[in-house]
């Protein structure tokens, strides 16, 4: 086998440093090691099972449609054991590199045995199967219902996985790659993208993308319905569905400004869809000149015991609709202790209406 560095180098990683030493050996004596640039395929979407373990670069598992697009449904790293849908008999899933990847290939039939007749080589198959499944179901579920918001920070989260935790991490990827990762257009994760700016998320130049803020874009991966209020704690699950069904816009900020709760009505009073709000910064409602006057305040109304009381004291307000129009408003606050701290829950009325 060519390059047998690399593959010494991969017997001390995840896969293969799970194996016994004999089967590792049986693999690696018949192996070869193979190359793919950044965007290239490494193993295509065959009726051919291909294996073999990633040892430099970073990888993904992907669908292809015939016309061209594509959904990733998973990431790989050094020591991930790496295979085409026709291993896995889960259908048409390729393998591609995202950077230049080495990666070395066992003969597929060998594998298989082994898989059959050693116990360990199974359990560790099992388990990258599992995974496999695992982390398809997350992608394609989040594919089909999640908003863009949500898509695009769970693939900047998976990406920046590896990343020292001391430093911002640095992914360096193309919008077009990264639009190709997430299933869209490049002009719609470029859009994504400066949402993610304007909120001190990211910073993005030059074919990188900076994570600045890695704990609030993984609360936006989350989805909403990983953010809802915790029914056990002091916002008890009837006072949430009481605030689904208010005829005012209702929506919860947090104290670092990010809307963790939004009622239907939001999205006839400013023109979000209510997945477009939940995961983003409250300072898209407010405008500029007073955004951080707003949000100074509110968090000291977070530091306070909680008890309701109008916003600025019952002084009409100004709000920012999608369309960039304004909207004279009145409000009423109201906190309570979530699965994310303390929330403010503000009770939004045109002017003219009237606060129950």
């Amino acid at each position: 086998m060519a390059e047998n560095h690399h593959a010494d180098a991969a017997s001390e990683r995840a896969f293969l440093a799970r194996i016994p030493a004999d089967a590792r050996r049986l693999l690696l004596d018949d192996a070869r090691t193979i190359r793919a640039d950044a965007a290239e395929a490494i193993f295509e979407a065959t009726d051919q099972p291909r294996v073999g373990v990633l040892l430099v670069g970073r990888a993904r598992r992907y669908i292809a449609a015939g016309d061209g697009r594509q959904v990733t449904t998973g990431y790989l790293r050094p020591g991930d054991l790496v295979g085409n849908g026709a291993l896995f008999r889960i259908g048409l899933v390729a393998v591609g590199a995202l950077s230049d990847c080495v990666v070395v290939e066992f003969q597929a039939g060998q594998f298989v045995r082994l898989a059959h007749e050693d116990r360990l080589t199974r359990e560790a198959f099992t388990e990258a199967t599992t995974a496999l499944v695992r982390e398809g179901h997350v992608g394609l579920a989040l594919t089909a219902f999640g908003t863009m918001r949500e898509r695009v920070a769970h693939h900047l989260v998976a990406l920046a996985a590896d990343e020292p935790i001391a430093v911002a991490p640095v992914i360096t990827m193309t919008q077009q790659r990264l639009a190709d990762c997430v299933g869209t257009v490049r002009e719609v994760v470029a859009r994504t993208l400066r949402e993610f700016r304007a909120e001190g998320l990211v910073v993005t130049a030059g074919g990188r993308v900076e994570v600045l803020d890695a704990a609030r874009l993984s609360r936006v991966a989350a989805g909403r319905w990983a953010r809802g209020i915790d029914p056990l704690a002091a916002a008890s699950r009837s006072h949430t569905e009481g605030l689904d069904a208010s005829p005012h816009a209702v929506i919860g900020v947090d104290s670092s400004g990010l809307i963790v709760y939004a009622n239907s009505r939001t999205e006839r009073l400013f023109g979000w869809a209510v997945g477009e709000l939940v995961g983003g910064i409250v300072d898209r409602l407010v405008p500029p000149l007073v955004a951080d006057r707003h949000r100074r305040a509110l968090a000291a109304y977070l530091r306070t015991d909680g008890s309701p009381r109008p916003m600025a004291g019952g002084l009409e307000l100004h709000a920012i609709r999608r369309d960039g129009s304004d909207v004279p408003i009145t409000g009423r606050l109201a906190a309570t202790d979530t699965t994310f701290g303390r929330v403010a829950f503000v009770t939004i009325t045109e002017r003219g209406q009237s606060a129950t």
